[in-house]
C-alpha cells in the first residue's frame, strides 16, 4: 500500500459521532438506468440523508386536512396566502387522497418539513412533483405550496417508500468535508451520503487518482484526447457508445474538429471517486488557461464481472445533476452555507 493509498484509508476510516444529534432517515437515490423501463431501481450504496422527525403523524393530518378544503379555506392553510389558488390546482391535478397521505414518507430538513407520497394513479404532476412542504408555525404546520429546489425532485425519485433509519454514523472522504457534515447534522440539514462518505464538496480526496475508477477514467480520456474515437467508444456502455457515435462518427471532418478541439483545449483534475453501488461517480474540475475553471462529473457503471463502463453520455439531467450544479460544484460558496440559505429560516 503506497502513501496516497494509506492517507485515503485514513481519511475514509473518518468517523462522525453522531449520538446528539438527530436522528436520521435515508432515501435511497434512483439509479438513473440509460434504457428506461417500467421497474424502477434505486442505488444500492447512495442515499439523501434527513431528519427523522416525531411530528410525522402531525405533517400528515395537516396535509388530510387540505384534501378537503376550496381555495378561498386554503388561504389559512398555507404560508403564504397568495399561493392558495396554486396550491387548489395542485390537489386536484395530483389526485391525492387521505390514504396516499397517511403511508407518505415525513422528513425533517433544516425547519422544513417535507411530505413524499406515491404518485397517484391518474394523477397529472410530472415526474420528482409528488411531495409537499411544511413549515410550523403557531396554529399547526402551514403547506408552503411555492417552495422549490433540487432537493425535492431528489427526495421525490428516492426510495422513500424503503426509508432506513437510526444511522448513528457518517464518513467522509476528506477532514474538511467531515467537520461540515458535523455542522449539517447540528442544524437537521441535508446531504448525500455514499459507500464512501458524504458528498458535501469539490475538495480533493487523497489517492484520488490511485483509484479504480481514477485509472480506468484516465485510460479512457488518454484514448478520447489521442482522437482514438473508435477505441474511446469500447470504453462504454452500448447506449453511450451508440449516442456517442451517432453525434461524433458522422460529423464532418472539420466540424469534428473543431468541436473535439475545443473539448481537448480543457484539463480535467480529478476530486473524488464516490461509489454508488453499481454506480461511480467521478467528480472532477474542468481547467483551461484564461478561462474559469469549472466542475463536472462522469458516471461510470460496474458490471458483475468487476469491469467498468462511460455511462449516461449525452444523457439528460437527472434530480442528482440538478441538485449537484446548485449545491456540490460552485467554487465560490460552501455547501453548508447555502443549504442553509435556503433550509434554515432567518
Amino acid at each position: 500500500m503506497n502513501a496516497k493509498t494509506k492517507i485515503l484509508a485514513a481519511f475514509a476510516a473518518l468517523i462522525l459521532p453522531l449520538g446528539a444529534f438527530a436522528e436520521t432517515i435515508e432515501f435511497a437515490l434512483e439509479d438513473v438506468q440509460e434504457t428506461k423501463t417500467a421497474q424502477r431501481k434505486f442505488c444500492k450504496s447512495a442515499s439523501i440523508v434527513l431528519s427523522q422527525t416525531d411530528e410525522a403523524q402531525a405533517v400528515k393530518d395537516a396535509a388530510k386536512v387540505l384534501l378537503k378544503l376550496s381555495p378561498a379555506e386554503l388561504s389559512a392553510k398555507v404560508a403564504k396566502k397568495k399561493d392558495a389558488a396554486r396550491a387548489f390546482k395542485y390537489l386536484k391535478a395530483s389526485k391525492l387522497l387521505p390514504e396516499a397521505v397517511e403511508k407518505s414518507a415525513v422528513a425533517k430538513a433544516g425547519d422544513f418539513y417535507l411530505l413524499v407520497f406515491e404518485m397517484p394513479k391518474g394523477s397529472r404532476l410530472k415526474s420528482g412533483m409528488n411531495i409537499m412542504v411544511f413549515e410550523k408555525s403557531e396554529g399547526g404546520f402551514l403547506w408552503n405550496a411555492s417552495f422549490n429546489d433540487p432537493l425535492l425532485p431528489l427526495v421525490a425519485t428516492s426510495d422513500f417508500a424503503n426509508p432506513k433509519t437510526g444511522d448513528d454514523s457518517t464518513k467522509a472522504p476528506t477532514e474538511s468535508d467531515l467537520k461540515v457534515v458535523a455542522q449539517l447534522r447540528k442544524k437537521s440539514l441535508p446531504y448525500l451520503k455514499f459507500a464512501n462518505g458524504a458528498l458535501v464538496s469539490m475538495d480533493e480526496a487523497a489517492g484520488v487518482n490511485d483509484t479504480p475508477e481514477g485509472k480506468f477514467y484516465h485510460k479512457a480520456q488518454d484514448v478520447f484526447y489521442s482522437w482514438k474515437l473508435d477505441e474511446y467508444g469500447a470504453f462504454m456502455t452500448q447506449q453511450s457508445r451508440e449516442k456517442f457515435e451517432s453525434q461524433f462518427k458522422n460529423m464532418p471532418d472539420a466540424e469534428r474538429k473543431a468541436t473535439l478541439g475545443e473539448y481537448f483545449s480543457w484539463g480535467k483534475k480529478y476530486r473524488k471517486i464516490m461509489d454508488a453501488g453499481e454506480t461511480k461517480l467521478v467528480l472532477f474540475s474542468r481547467h483551461k488557461q484564461g478561462a474559469t475553471p469549472y466542475n463536472d462529473i462522469a458516471y461510470l457503471r460496474k458490471s458483475p464481472d468487476g469491469g467498468l463502463a462511460i455511462q449516461r453520455f449525452g444523457a439528460d439531467k437527472c434530480a442528482l445533476d440538478l441538485f449537484l450544479s446548485k449545491y456540490v460544484y460552485p467554487d465560490d460558496c460552501s455547501y453548508l452555507d447555502e443549504i442553509s440559505k435556503k433550509f434554515l429560516k432567518k
